[in-house]
């Protein structure tokens, strides 16, 4: 039977609270329909942000590495760009060969360093921007997770002056929490109907079979508009063709 992923058009994950000053978290759609699901000619489109509560008005950390769990390296990262916000100088992360995004640096400074973009006040604030295509969109799972601010903590506590929330506009600071929350996205390729990872002569009779049983329902609905008929069949072949 054709497992289909259920529609998320987006997808959160709580990363981490401090002092209850902020909060990390996923989103992730994509460059097409918009449903999170990852389908043939679309962009994964991901984001990891900072919401903020008092008693945070900026915050500094250093070397937050994302890798690849499952998936990530079958693909490729179009786009990678982290929120550094100090003078105008931007360092951005590095994308390894095998897709990770390494040497991931956030700042932005409180008013006592009268800097050109202190306290930004828009709520959330971004972290991290990635745009990921697949290399193929046969059914699967891709999963990141952050492993976070390598060097920069002395047995699980920060290293002073290096990671920190400012808690006013004169410097005063507490310690930041590591992020630690994978995020797991699907990619999917609909027209590879008996799920074995390739687009054949199979795939189709596996449809055509279930579409032409008067017993299947909508199982072949295959353009989800709660009706079986011809369109459902034109929309597989043109999918079928267009491959994974």
């Amino acid at each position: 039977m054709h497992i289909r992923f259920l529609p998320a058009a987006l997808l959160l994950a709580t990363l981490a609270a401090v002092a209850g000053a902020q909060d990390y978290f996923w989103t992730i759609t994509d460059s097409g329909d918009r449903d999170g699901i990852i389908e043939p000619g679309e962009e994964a489109i991901i984001d990891l942000q900072m919401v903020w509560g008092p008693p945070g008005v900026a915050f500094a950390y250093s070397s937050c590495d994302v890798i690849g769990i499952e998936g990530w390296a079958d693909g490729e990262v179009l786009e990678a760009d982290a929120w550094y916000c100090s003078e105008g100088y931007v360092l951005p992360p590095r994308v390894a060969d095998n897709n990770d995004i390494l040497e991931i640096e956030n700042f932005q400074l409180p008013g006592l360093f009268n800097c050109g973009c202190c306290g930004r006040k828009t709520n959330p604030i971004p972290q991290l921007h990635l745009r990921w295509r697949p290399s193929s969109y046969f059914d699967r799972s891709v999963t990141i997770l952050p492993v976070n601010f390598l060097g920069y903590w002395d047995n699980g506590d920060p290293i002073p002056d290096q990671i920190h929330l400012y808690t006013d506009q004169y410097g005063s600071t507490i310690a930041l929490m590591q992020v630690v929350t994978e995020l797991t996205f699907p990619v999917r390729c609909p027209a590879d109907w008996n799920d074995d990872a390739r687009l054949d002569a199979a795939d189709f009779h596996a449809f055509l079979e279930i579409y032409l049983d008067p017993e299947s329902g909508l199982e072949a609905d295959f353009n989800e508009d709660d009706t079986l008929d011809t369109r459902d069949l034109t929309a597989y072949l043109n999918a079928w063709a267009s491959g994974c």
